[in-house]
């Protein structure tokens, strides 16, 4: 069964089969969202205190952030102005 809820918010009305690709995007935005939340699960461990709603914020940001950045140096681009915007 084809999982449509990672691209489309409802099912489509008729059920064609999806190109390969589909199933590879899911599987990469899953794979993202995972290592999201390991960077971020570490980031609140290491405060050392209970994470503020801002600590929890700019966890989440610098999670998104990191994980861009290595997908874009994985496909062999430039991630210098992310790499920038995480240092901040």
């Amino acid at each position: 069964m084809i999982q449509w809820s990672c691209l489309y918010p409802t099912p489509p009305r008729q059920r064609t089969p999806a190109p390969p690709a589909v199933g590879a995007i899911c599987e990469l935005r899953a794979a993202d969202a995972a290592e999201r939340q390991r960077i971020e699960a570490g980031l609140l461990a290491d405060l050392g205190r209970p994470a503020t709603m801002t600590d929890r914020v700019a966890a989440a940001n610098i999670a998104a952030l990191q994980v861009k950045a290595e997908r874009l140096e994985h496909q062999g681009r430039d991630a210098f102005e992310l790499r920038k915007q995480i240092a901040q």
